[in-house]
């Protein structure tokens, strides 16, 4: 058993300056120890992102951080089991009218290596049978969840801190598994 990182939530972490490390910690702070992987589809999402960033320094960065993920995680590629799995889901789904991107499918195909997958974006991969998906979503700032990260100013030392990688500092995050047919809540 194990998860896959989507681009979103990459993505997002990224863009608040989080190393690979950092997004690693974090997900296995709330996760326990479970193996992390990106699809090689997302490795194609990242660096097209990366090669659209308009200043050079930037897409310098990203691409660093790009080789530093590729060289941290395990990226799973589309095998052949894997093509004719997505190829199957598409054309049964589109036979009853229901569609979703491709690269969507192929990173969903994760339930070949029954894997879960890691996302901000639910709604992309919850129509995918079969597949669980595990969602990113805000929470009440109340409520503290497991972190490595610094403690904020003026509270001890020992407590948790409110915020995650995934989030700006006036929220947090937690996870929240689910697919059309099973429903748990991992917090």
């Amino acid at each position: 058993m194990g998860i896959i990182l989507d681009s979103s939530v990459i993505i997002s972490a990224e863009r608040r300056g989080h190393t690979v490390r950092q997004i690693l910690e974090q997900v296995k702070a709330v996760q326990g120890e479970i193996e992390i992987g990106v699809s090689v589809v997302t490795i194609a999402e990242l660096v097209h992102g990366a090669y659209r960033t308009k200043t050079q320094a930037p897409q310098q960065r990203r691409l660093e951080f790009i080789e530093r993920l590729s060289s941290d995680v395990p990226v799973h590629p589309v095998t052949l089991a894997i093509a004719r799995l997505a190829g199957r889901i598409e054309g049964q789904q589109e036979a009853i009218g229901v569609q979703f991107a491709f690269e969507d499918l192929l990173i969903g195909a994760a339930l070949h290596l029954g894997y879960e997958v890691v996302t901000l974006n639910v709604r992309d991969f919850k129509r995918i049978p079969g597949l669980s998906v595990i969602q990113l979503r805000t929470i009440n700032r109340q409520r503290d969840l497991p972190s490595l990260s610094p403690p904020s100013r003026g509270r001890p030392a020992d407590a948790a801190p409110r915020w995650s990688p995934f989030l700006p500092r006036q929220g947090a995050i937690a996870f929240k598994a689910g697919s059309a047919r099973h429903q748990r809540s991992v917090e």
